[in-house]
């Protein structure tokens, strides 16, 4: 389902052999424009039928590497492979055919990502309510307590968080599950981003 795009050209991506690694194709004679190579072979424009006796028809082949997958941070070496078979027909009939190779290449990936820099592992201590403050199902209280995770990140990131009910990770509303052990029941908690009247959506992992 991955596809390389280059100046309008479509071309397949097939597996070098290394995961998240692809290569596509472009190829152009020196007779015609370039083509997108797709499964199953593509035709390029040839020599002239005034020169039958000629089947010189040079052809560049571009080949790049294409991400087919999530790359880890990491040294990879992509192996030679036969990436493509180029054929012709003589004027007589014979068939002509050459290996199109692509040499060994490395790859090195630093992947982008975040580290946590504060406030993991912090326990968030809650203020004292008064049951009485909670006058009907839906009540909120007047009071809270704020906590907050420091992440840096790489500068062309763009961060999206998911937050997970730890006691039922399938709870996809805006109100937290008390734990097992919880003494207290007919109770839940809401998280709100800084300066938001809107409760966060939990989701799944």
């Amino acid at each position: 389902g991955i596809h390389y795009v280059s100046n309008g050209l479509i071309s397949d991506v097939w597996e070098t052999g290394v995961p998240g690694i692809g290569y596509a194709m472009i190829v152009r004679s020196i007779f015609g424009p370039e083509a997108g190579v797709k499964e199953g072979g593509i035709d390029v424009s040839y020599g002239s039928m005034a020169s039958p006796q000629s089947s010189l028809t040079p052809i560049t082949v571009k080949v790049v590497l294409v991400a087919t997958g999530r790359l880890s941070t990491g040294s990879y070496r992509v192996p030679a492979l036969n990436v493509g078979r180029y054929t012709i027909v003589d004027g007589s009939g014979t068939v002509l055919s050459a290996s199109i190779p692509m040499a060994s290449v490395p790859v090195t990936v630093t992947a982008q990502g975040c580290k946590v820099t504060s406030g993991e592992g912090q326990n968030v201590n809650l203020p004292r309510v008064i049951t009485y403050d909670f006058k009907e199902v839906g009540a909120t209280s007047a009071v809270s307590s704020s906590f907050a995770v420091g992440l840096k990140c790489d500068t062309t990131l763009a961060v999206h968080a998911t937050l997970t009910d730890a006691s039922d990770r399938s709870n996809t509303s805006n109100v937290l599950s008390l734990s097992p052990g919880s003494t207290a029941t007919g109770f839940g908690l809401q998280i709100f981003r800084e300066n938001s009247m809107t409760p966060i959506a939990y989701g799944p992992e």
